[in-house]
């Protein structure tokens, strides 16, 4: 749900939330205005529909692609850190109030900021562990 208020004290409410969406080691998101009621799994899915914006979100929306490959998770972004949600959490359960500068004025947007992480398998696999077996 986005919220803005203007100078002019017009409030807007249009149901979608600002998605910013990364992997840990990737210096800054990508980022597109969504329905805030999409789970984040459905909000990464729809970013790969769509044509990236620019040459960083290309980058980003490949390397969410291999994250999402094997044994990953969802990360919000929340006022206190980082937080592991579960793929069906909404948007709007994760947005946060964020002001920026318009040119209408201040504005309160709502913000869902998350981060993909996959992790690699740990430990050694039966049929490796006898191929080295002596």
């Amino acid at each position: 749900m986005r919220t803005a208020t203007t100078k002019n004290g017009i409030d807007r409410d249009d149901g979608t939330v600002v998605v910013a969406v990364k992997t840990p080691l990737m210096p800054k998101p990508t980022t597109a205005r969504l329905p805030g009621r999409l789970s984040v799994r459905q909000a990464v899915e729809q970013l790969q529909r769509e044509k990236p914006k620019d040459a960083q979100a290309a980058r980003i929306l490949q390397q969410l692609a291999r994250e999402m490959t094997d044994v990953h998770h969802f990360l919000a972004v929340r006022s206190a850190g980082i937080e592991k949600v579960d793929p069906g959490t909404t948007l709007d359960q994760i947005a946060l109030p964020r002001e920026i500068r318009s040119n209408d004025g201040i504005e309160v947007v709502r913000v869902a900021a998350f981060e993909v992480q996959s992790y690699a398998k740990v430990g050694v696999d039966e049929a490796t562990y006898a191929a080295f077996s002596f």
